[in-house]
């Protein structure tokens, strides 16, 4: 039997999946014999935690809560050092000499700033799609020429490297992996699912009495990396729809039923909000927004358009976590002015602290250049620094040697009373780079590059679930800053 569970934001749908495995587990069946398939780490890790603190349950009782790329890694028996990723892929673009863009901390970015950042979306998007290559060369502006060159050197390096990339797993699993004996399947985040995985999930399904699939297709914002959203829609069970957003006030659900209402297919929800009120307006420029009051969003469709936000956010001495390339307060250079400072103060830190920060200490400050060698738990306190050759009279400001503009940077965020220590409360990123987040406020940039205006003008529902995703991670207040160019999404009823 297949149940189809459609949960909005905030609707509570990992604590409706804890509820249909507790029937399960009441009803007998054994926790190793129920898998939790999700299509992201952050969704896998968190349904495995909550079975875990909720039941009581040993991580190794479920060996089944896992992302379908891990499962099928675990299912052909692999390990980590015959997986293609991180450095492996640097490695093989130098051996290729391939121009890549740098790819950041995001894992749903696709960079495509080369003409060879194309050919490699080209042949990952067919395979996910099950499609010839030849299909997406024109809309992806690569090569097709360059894309089988690309594939058979790719092909070849794997070989002779015998290595495996994450969509060789999947192809693996289809042809040779086992299906381990279950009763339930639980497939979380489906609206997200490429073909080649839904093939997969069609194999470890087979014979399954009892499967559920739970997403939200008002959500299906990864099209462009190989989603298809149009089978979670074709999908043919009992529905059950989750009735209530715990996240979404009343003046933000409505904005973003406006918004979601411009989709031509989709799910229709019966669901309302939990309250009433919120706060939703324009604002014209970042100066309107209270930073300092509760979590931020600052969100645009493109990083390009980031740049402005990241501007003001510098000069005001602002921490903030960036989705592609972290925390802006988070390197050696603010851990070596911490420790610096903390050394004047007459306080210890750890001998790997000292060996980081002392490369960093402006020579003029020191007798002796060369790093102490010193265990990584010793205890350094000022009067050791000092037998090292510090010269701790001199603030952190002359002794660590940083670009200006940094300096100048992490002299605003003492000034202004932020914390150099403390996780940033406000987060900039673009809107697929926090979906499954949620923050107290959200501000929302609607302008758009030429290519996805483009894109736009052909496929509207795509980008209208976009902007509905960027809208629904506010739990508090909703701000639509004015747009700086005629292309940008029109959102429509907003004072």
């Amino acid at each position: 039997m297949l149940t189809i569970i459609l949960g909005g934001p905030g609707c509570g749908k990992t604590t409706r999946v804890l509820e249909i495995i507790e029937k399960h587990l009441s009803n007998g069946v054994p926790a190793h014999r129920i898998a939790y398939l999700a299509f992201t780490t952050k969704a896998a890790t968190e349904g495995r935690d909550r079975m875990v603190s909720t039941f009581d349950i040993d991580p190794d009782d479920i060996p089944f809560f896992r992302t379908i790329h891990s499962f099928a890694f675990r299912q052909l028996g692999l390990n980590s050092e015959q997986v293609m990723s991180g450095k492996k892929n640097d490695r093989f673009a130098e051996w290729a000499g391939l121009n890549l863009s740098e790819r950041g901390n995001d894992p749903h970015s696709i960079p495509m700033a080369t003409l060879d950042d194309k050919n490699l979306a080209a042949l990952s998007l067919a395979r996910l799609k099950q499609v010839p290559v030849a299909d997406l060369c024109h809309e992806l502006g690569a090569s097709y020429r360059e894309c089988l060159r690309l594939e058979s050197e790719l092909r070849t390096y794997k070989n002779e490297s015998e290595l495996v990339d994450f969509t060789d797993m999947l192809e693996q699993f289809l042809t040779i992996g086992s299906v381990p004996p279950l009763d339930v399947v639980i497939v979380d985040e489906a609206q997200d699912l490429s073909a080649l995985q839904w093939r997969v999930i069609e194999k470890v399904c087979a014979g399954v009495d009892d499967v559920y699939v739970a997403g939200d297709d008002d959500q299906a914002i990864y099209d462009w990396a190989g989603a298809d959203v149009d089978y979670f829609l074709a999908l043919k069970g009992e529905k059950q729809i989750l009735p209530t957003s715990y996240r979404l006030n009343r003046d933000t659900f409505d904005v973003c039923q406006n918004i979601i209402g411009n989709v031509t297919q989709r799910y229709e929800k019966n669901w309302q909000p939990s309250r009433d009120g919120g706060h939703v307006e324009r604002v014209n420029t970042p100066n309107e927004l209270d930073l300092d009051d509760g979590t931020w969003f600052l969100l645009a469709r493109n990083f390009h358009h980031l740049k402005t936000i990241q501007r003001h956010l510098y000069e005001w001495g602002v921490p903030f976590k960036h989705s592609r390339f972290g925390s802006s307060v988070d390197n050696d250079r603010v851990t070596s002015l911490l420790a610096w400072e903390t050394l004047r103060k007459g306080q210890s830190i750890s001998g790997a602290l000292l060996r980081t920060m002392w490369p960093l200490v402006n020579e003029r400050y020191l007798t002796e250049t060369g790093v102490p060698v010193v265990d990584d738990f010793a205890t350094i306190n000022a009067n050791d620094a000092t037998s090292f050759g510090a010269d701790l009279s001199v603030n952190w400001l002359d002794a660590i040697v940083m670009p200006r503009h940094e300096r100048n940077y992490y002299r605003e965020v003492k000034y202004r009373g932020s914390s150099l220590v403390n996780e940033p409360t406000v987060t900039v990123s673009s809107i697929h780079g926090v979906k499954g987040g949620e923050a107290d406020h959200v501000c929302l940039m609607t302008d758009m590059t030429t290519a996805v205006y483009s894109n736009f003008l052909k496929n509207r529902n795509a980008e209208h679930r976009v902007f509905f995703v960027g809208a629904s991670r506010a739990r508090h207040s909703l701000r639509i800053m004015a747009p700086r160019t005629t292309k940008h999404y029109q959102l429509e009823g907003i004072k």
